[in-house]
Parts: structure tokens; C-alpha cells; sequence
């Protein structure tokens, strides 16, 4: 695969955070999978979030010899939160575009060049995101989409029930992020939390029906959104969703009243809702 040289697109950064229960060996097939675009990017800025295992850090220490110019890192005394650290994380961009990446997922291969092709013919948009390809061990080994709403009308009616954007696929303007204070520590919403209010403001945010990013998926991350301590917090973030007039009255109940079974049904049925109810086929 041939790499082109970010001097024939405008210069992005990447941004991306790692602490220390990531796992080492799904962050390095997170990098390589950066490393090795159509369209490289300018920068990868990775904060690392507190102290982490030596392990972790071999990881890192490989990408810093193996790209110095590309591959910055921003270590970080104490960890403090996915929402603080990209908050930090994005002052330390020096480009105006900015893509996410988490520690565990990999990009498809020509994912920057979608995004950046984007921009370029939709100049007034200020994010952009696209559809990811879950899996679990091996590459489409769920046969599953997790899609997004196509169309600003379309993402403002979605965005008043759940997350109008997969976070771990978007390229957005420093700019437009910073209008709106940044991220904000909201455990698990953070990113829930910044799309709304940039909409709120009247940015304009967008996504493709382009597969971006395969997401890594198992049974913890469907565990962690399962319980009282997860409703709470999901409740907390809604109704204060609803006292910074970010959504309206009915859309709070209407989240009340389906978040409050779909948090404390058994396990089991949560899967099967997730696996085959809330995300496509990708056939």
C-alpha cells in the first residue's frame, strides 16, 4: 500500500488517549493501522492518561522511533478522565482538523482520505463521521454495522434520543470544538455531550454511509451500559441534557422511560437488543 504525503491535503492531527487498562496489543493494531493510510496525517497526538504498565508503554516507545516526526506524546501525572485528557490532548493540535482514534479500534485503510475529501467539498461542516464495522477476534466476524443518522435533519431528531455520531470515527475543526468549551468529564458521555451542544449553537455536523473504523466490541463493553450505577449516570447526563435546554421536555421522557428496562433487564437480553436490534447487517 502507497502512503501520500499529507503536503497534497490539508494538514490534519490525530488525537487519541491511552491509559492503563488499554490493552497493548490491540493499541499497537490501533497505530499501525494509522501509520499505514492512503493519506498519512500531519501528527498523532497521544495523551497518555496517568501512569501505565511498562507493557504499554514498549508499545508507545516502538512508534516513537519509528515515526519521531509524526508521533507525539502528552504524559499526563494522574489519570484524569477520557474527557479531560482529550480536552488536553486537543490544545496540544496544531491543526485545525482533527481526527479521533481510540486505543482499540482500527481504521480502514483510506479513512483519512474519505474524511478529508469530505471537508473539502463541505467546507461549512464542522464534524464529520461515518459507520463502523463491529467485531470481536477477527475482522467482520460479527457481520454487524453500528450506522448513523444521514442528513443535519436527521442527525438534530436522532440526537435528541441517543448519539448522533460514532465518536471513534470523526474528524472535526479545533475551532468549532473549542467554540463550544471542548470536551467535558462526563463518564461515558462526553462525546454525547459535545455533539449536542455544537448543535446547539448551529454548528453543522454530518456523517457518511462510508465504513471508517473497525470497532472492537465484547461482552464488557455491553456490561458496562448495564446496571443501576450506568442508569444513574445516564440519567444524571439526560436531565442535565434537558436544564441546558440541549433537549426538550419529551425528549427526556421518552429516554426515562426506555433507558430505565433496557438498563435493568437480564444480561442476556441486553446482548441480544444490542447484536441484533441496535446495529445493522452488514450484508
Amino acid at each position: 500500500m502507497t502512503n501520500t504525503t499529507h503536503n497534497q491535503y490539508e494538514p490534519f492531527s490525530v488525537l487519541m488517549a491511552t491509559y492503563y487498562k488499554d490493552n497493548p496489543q490491540f493499541l499497537r493494531a490501533a497505530l499501525n493501522s494509522l501509520f499505514t493510510q492512503t493519506v498519512l496525517p500531519s501528527e498523532i497526538v497521544l495523551v497518555i492518561d496517568g501512569s501505565i504498565p511498562n507493557s504499554i508503554q514498549e508499545v508507545i516507545n516502538d512508534y516513537l522511533k519509528q515515526q519521531p516526526t509524526i508521533f507525539k506524546t502528552f504524559p499526563l501525572d494522574k489519570n484524569v478522565g477520557l474527557g479531560n485528557a482529550l480536552n488536553y490532548g486537543l490544545k496540544m493540535c496544531n491543526n485545525e482538523l482533527v481526527a479521533r482514534m481510540d486505543s482499540d479500534d482500527i481504521c480502514v485503510h483510506n479513512r483519512f482520505e474519505i474524511q478529508l475529501n469530505y471537508f473539502k467539498n463541505n467546507p461549512t461542516v464542522s464534524a464529520h463521521g461515518g459507520w463502523m464495522n463491529e467485531f470481536e477476534i477477527e475482522l467482520n466476524d460479527r457481520n454487524k454495522i453500528k450506522s448513523t443518522p444521514i442528513g443535519l435533519d436527521k442527525i438534530i431528531k436522532y440526537a435528541r434520543l441517543r448519539n448522533p455520531l460514532n465518536h471513534p470515527t470523526v474528524m472535526f475543526k479545533k475551532s468549532a470544538v473549542l467554540s463550544v468549551n471542548s470536551y467535558i468529564e462526563i463518564n461515558l458521555f462526553e462525546d454525547f455531550y459535545l455533539w449536542l451542544r455544537m448543535l446547539n449553537k448551529g454548528l453543522l455536523l454530518a456523517n457518511s454511509k462510508d465504513i471508517l473504523v473497525n470497532f472492537r466490541v465484547n461482552d464488557s463493553m455491553i456490561a458496562r451500559r448495564h446496571g443501576l450505577n450506568y442508569l444513574k449516570k445516564e440519567l444524571q447526563f439526560i436531565i442535565k441534557c434537558y436544564r441546558e435546554n440541549l433537549i426538550p421536555f419529551n425528549s427526556l421522557l421518552v429516554q426515562i422511560l426506555t433507558r430505565l428496562p433496557l438498563r435493568l433487564m437480564p444480561m442476556g437480553a441486553l446482548k441480544f437488543i444490542y447484536k441484533y436490534i441496535l446495529r445493522n447487517n452488514s450484508n
